[in-house]
């Protein structure tokens, strides 16, 4: 006849050797901690979670094992240990032996003995570093498609008002067709036209440029350029808008204004800051000044116009912004581009204004032009981050 307690201490002892195994090889990381804090059972998936063998985890502290985590883990055991309640999951940002930053999802339950006390407390961690990599991902790319959205819109109204004014015109024209206009209203209407089709092509060329920012693809070629010639031809050029809004343009320029820089981009820069100073000038002077200064020349664009609030100083120059009125119109990445190119030159920008009494731009350009001809800027719209590898 067979032992009955021989059978069960068999029995009980194949099952503990089976819980063990299981507890060894578990996928997620187990471990428990006594009252102390100290680690007195620890399985393989935490221990490499952690960058440490089981061994090294036995007796030691939560805080000796986890010395970046104590002050977020240590509250949560004690309080675990004290209430005899388990805590909600935490994610918990840790850095892996390799450097790589990891994300662990850790949830902890009491331990209690068989009076009811609570002697330790078990932990379960997750690595969901992948889940987090995805949900940013996701993230950035919801960013990205709102984002572009407001792009679109903005840059769709801002195309389509100075085309209707270009209808009205023309409808004006085509309706009065059996009455000759005399030369004033042909010069009239003219000009209107000039100053739609001018706002236009700086629209156009901005979008161009945020969509080669966005592929890219821009490049800058530079050239010995004088950038007195440059600013004279947009003045020139954005006489008619200036006239039409009330301002009066006036340059004071030094000589030997030369440097190696991309003329189109320099171009691009000069004309998004004097049309700002027209669009934003409310009827007064625009003062252009070039200023040759050794190895840099200098560009300094003032209005007297509506100004910029200090607090928003810091962010005129960010994707889509508007520190004025949404009434000006505009897309919002005129002086962004402009910063990007500048910097692109190995230049800088800055900006004083006060609130109702007008702004100043100053550009500064090293003569020797950009070091690097691949234009290193940030994308035009956010891009996300790359998908985590499986």
């Amino acid at each position: 006849m067979v032992d009955s307690n021989l059978v069960s201490r068999s029995d009980r002892e194949e099952s503990t050797a089976l819980l063990e195994a299981a507890f060894r090889a578990a996928p997620i990381g187990l471990g428990v901690v006594d009252s102390t804090l100290r680690y007195v059972v620890v399985n393989e998936a935490l221990a490499a979670m952690n960058g440490l063998p089981v061994a090294e985890h036995l007796r030691r502290t939560v805080g000796e094992v986890h010395p970046a985590l104590a002050a977020e883990l240590e509250p949560i055991y004690r309080r675990v240990l004290d209430t005899g309640e388990p805590s909600g999951e935490k994610e918990l940002i840790t850095t892996a032996v390799s450097g790589d930053r990891r994300v662990l999802r850790a949830s902890h339950f009491p331990v209690v003995d068989r009076t009811g006390e609570v002697v330790a407390v078990r932990t379960v961690v997750e690595d969901v570093t992948g889940q987090a990599q995805l949900r940013n991902a996701d993230a950035a790319l919801r960013h990205a498609v709102r984002a572009r959205d407001v792009f679109l819109s903005i840059a769709s109204h801002e195309l389509r008002t100075p085309l209707q004014s270009l209808q009205l015109v023309l409808d004006g024209l085509i309706r009065n067709g059996d009455r000759p206009p005399t030369p004033d209203h042909v010069a009239r209407k003219l000009d209107i036209m000039r100053s739609q089709v001018q706002r236009l092509g700086l629209l156009v060329d901005n979008l161009l440029t945020v969509s080669r920012m966005a592929s890219g693809g821009l490049l800058l070629d530079p050239d010995e350029v004088d950038l007195g010639e440059i600013v004279r031809d947009v003045l020139a050029r954005l006489q008619p808008v200036a006239v039409r809004a009330g301002v009066s343009l006036h340059l004071e320029a030094d000589d030997d204004l030369a440097g190696q820089w991309d003329p189109l981009r320099l171009e691009e820069i000069v004309s998004n800051l004097i049309s700002n100073a027209i669009k934003f000038g409310r009827g007064a002077a625009v003062e252009v000044s070039l200023e040759a200064s050794g190895d840099q020349v200098r560009l300094i664009v003032r209005d007297h116009g509506v100004g910029i609030a200090r607090e928003d100083l810091a962010r005129i120059f960010e994707r889509f912004e508007r520190a004025a009125e949404k009434t000006y119109g505009g897309i919002g990445m005129g002086l962004w581009i402009a910063r990007q190119l500048v910097l692109a030159h190995g230049g800088g920008i800055e900006v004083d204004s006060t609130l109702g009494e007008g702004s100043t731009f100053t550009i500064t350009l090293p003569r020797g032009g950009p070091a690097d001809l691949e234009l290193p800027v940030a994308s035009p719209l956010p891009v996300p981050p790359a998908q985590p590898s499986p």
